[in-house]
């Protein structure tokens, strides 16, 4: 925050807005980064929190403290899709997946855990469909060892266990968000598929997508995967930041995926993302696209272009 707002002052706001049940679990790193972008839009704000902890300074009690607090959560779950539903148990989940002993058993949890998610949720009867469109359209079953990255994944890679064996036994799987509990939940999945799926190895980590540089140097990768994320990548501003993750990350496919409908359930007025195609386009890339229900894929192939 540089020397103009005290780190005393940053942790109280932090704190704060992490309270929030579904924010809890999210690293306190992004939350910082998040006031940082908060109070360069937000003049008063920062003149607000200048004023520090002493007499007539920062008070939590204060209207304008709990304004600051209220847009810095605001923008965190616009940000990160963070919309659950209802409050998760991770330690009991963690548990569960860790009594799964069978292939069968891991089937049945992970579904559980799928109907946690809104996303997830809203696509689970579609997952199959999806999947046998991604194997068809990235050429995956030409392939020995078939290599995914997830970004801003949430509970999507629960949705694996819908594969066969034969198809999980080729993937090598990782998955990225910012939330910790979750991190821990997956790879407590990705170890129970790893026991019951010869060949299968996943792992979750963190990380803040609009960090190119740490993208680029993510694993290289046959397909990567960001299902439901550009719209909290570009807040509303253009495209660039989608384009910057999209060319930076090391992967011969990107998957992106956009609702056609709206959080209430409504059609979308235009569903169509005719910017992802003339991105692709000017990039030199190749582009497919297939829709579900609720839900519209483009599968971008970075193979052919030039980068001269």
């Amino acid at each position: 925050m540089g020397p103009s707002v005290s780190n005393e002052v940053v942790v109280l706001v932090v704190d704060a807005v992490l309270k929030k049940k579904e924010l809890n679990s999210v690293d306190a790193s992004f939350a910082i980064k998040e006031l940082k972008e908060f109070l360069k839009r937000d003049p008063k704000a920062l003149r607000y929190l200048k004023k520090g902890l002493g007499k007539g300074g920062v008070n939590s009690r204060s209207s304008e403290f709990k304004r600051v607090v209220s847009s810095v959560r605001k923008n965190l779950r616009r940000y990160h899709g963070l919309f659950s539903e209802g409050d998760r148990d991770y330690d009991k989940m963690v548990s569960e997946l860790s009594s799964a002993k069978s292939f069968a058993s891991l089937k049945k949890k992970a579904l559980e855990v799928l109907s946690m998610h809104t996303s997830s949720k809203e696509r689970a009867s579609d997952y199959g469909f999806v999947w046998k469109q991604i194997w068809g359209l990235c050429y995956l079953s030409d392939l020995k060892k078939v290599r995914f990255l997830d970004l801003g994944c949430g509970f999507n890679p629960f949705s694996l266990i819908g594969l066969d064996k034969k198809q999980l036994g080729k993937i090598e799987f990782n998955s990225y968000d910012i939330n910790v509990s979750e991190q821990d939940v997956l790879n407590k999945f990705y170890t129970g598929l790893s026991k019951t799926v010869d060949g299968f190895a996943g792992e979750s980590g963190l990380l803040d997508l609009l960090d190119v540089s740490l993208v680029s140097s993510l694993p290289e990768s046959d397909v990567c995967l960001m299902f439901k994320v550009t719209d909290h990548l570009d807040k509303g501003k253009g495209h660039k930041n989608t384009e910057n993750v999209v060319v930076a990350v090391s992967a011969q496919f990107v998957v992106l995926s956009f609702p056609t409908v709206t959080r209430t359930g409504l059609p979308m007025k235009y569903p169509q993302r005719r910017w992802v195609e003339i991105m692709s386009e000017r990039l030199g890339y190749v582009w497919e696209k297939f829709e579900t229900k609720n839900e519209m894929f483009y599968v971008i192939d970075k193979r052919q272009a030039d980068h001269h």
